[in-house]
């Protein structure tokens, strides 16, 4: 499963994401894309419980890195329950330019 934030419009982020996901299908790999509400990267109790919730229910799960780094303790939960996970993270890298 693939936990990305439900955020409005696209980004140059959720693009990326969107592509990575593709050429995942084109391999052939079963990916479940999963949003999860909330306002991040600053959510609620109710996003933290659904994110939670998420990763409960499924084997392993690459989460992205919004939701990752405002919901430790949901992550943490789900953890300790046996949820495996990963978090994806994309930002541009500084590149030196002569």
């Amino acid at each position: 499963m693939w936990c990305k934030a439900d955020l409005p419009g696209p980004s140059g982020g959720s693009i990326y994401n969107a592509r990575v996901l593709d050429a995942w299908r084109e391999l052939g790999t079963d990916v479940e894309e999963a949003a999860v509400g909330g306002s991040w990267p600053a959510p609620d109790h109710g996003a933290e419980r659904e994110l939670a919730r998420r990763l409960k229910q499924c084997r392993s799960a690459l989460v992205d890195g919004i939701i990752a780094s405002a919901a430790p303790d949901a992550l943490a939960e789900a953890q300790a329950e046996g949820s495996k996970y990963r978090f994806w993270c994309t930002c541009p890298s500084r590149l030196k330019q002569d």
